[in-house]
Parts: structure tokens; sequence; C-alpha cells
């Protein structure tokens, strides 16, 4: 299954490179995500996590509302292609030894983000979906089984 199949249920929460380190706190409360992307016109240029705030801001006593996201975000931005497969997408996450990666179409522009988080849910949800087949199954095979049983006396 492609990631493009899932990327409908992902949202991408975006701030400009301008945009506060106090903003962009704001934004994640309000959205409640742990990131985000920014933005150039529609390029995505960065990525911003919640502990990116505590590390490059908080901890060192710098004034959030005097830093811009241009100044504490990550960079390059980390992505990878809707057509790609849940598999490469956990392959690329465990090689760049990251937690979160951008979903980008044809045209390289975001479509969506997802976390190591969005992973497990879905395949929980596909773990769960296979266990409702294979219990559907063998109640099948146990109802054969037991009519083909003859009672000895």
């Amino acid at each position: 299954m492609s990631l493009k199949n899932f990327v409908e249920n992902l949202e991408i929460i975006s701030c400009k490179p301008t945009a506060t380190g106090t903003d962009i706190a704001r934004l994640m409360k309000k959205e409640k995500v742990g990131a985000v992307v920014v933005m150039e016109g529609p390029e995505a240029i960065g990525f911003i996590t919640d502990r990116d705030l505590v590390v490059r801001c908080l901890s060192d006593e710098v004034d959030c509302e005097g830093v811009s996201a241009q100044d504490i975000m990550s960079s390059p931005v980390q992505t990878i292609s809707e057509e790609a497969s849940i598999l490469e997408l956990t392959e690329k996450m465990k090689e760049k030894e990251i937690r979160r990666l951008v979903i980008i179409d044809k045209k390289n522009r975001p479509v969506g983000m997802v976390s190591m988080a969005d992973v497990f849910e879905l395949l929980a949800h596909e773990l769960a979906q296979l266990s409702v087949v294979s219990t559907a199954h063998n109640e099948k095979l146990f109802r054969r089984n037991m009519h083909g049983k003859k009672k000895v006396a």
C-alpha cells in the first residue's frame, strides 16, 4: 500500500520562516501537534518540533518572541514520495534516525506529514483487519470440522 492511500488522513501544519518561536508554540498547542513545517511559498524549507523549541529556545533562555522559525528550524526537510510504501517509509526513518517525514506529491509539493506514531496507528489498524479475517476463517474451519465429526457412543 502506498502512502497516497493514507495521506488524505494526514495534515500538514505549517508556518512562515518569519513566525516567532511563540507563534509556533501557540500553533502547535492550537493544532495539537508536535511538529510544524516551515514553508516559503509552496516549498517546505524547514521543520520544527516541540523538542526544537525546548532545546534551541527555552533551555538557552532565548526569548521565543525574538527568535524566528528560520533561526530554529532543521533543514533540509526529510521527505518521501506519496508513491512510497509503508516499508520504504519505515526504512527511511530508520536510516535517517528520524520520527517524522514530509510526504510530497509528484511535483515535490508537501501534501502531508507522517510520524512514527501515525505508522504505528496504521499498522495496528491493518493488524486488526487481518485479525478479523483470520478469526472469520478459523470459525468457518471450526464449524466445518464440528459438522463433519460423528458422535461416538
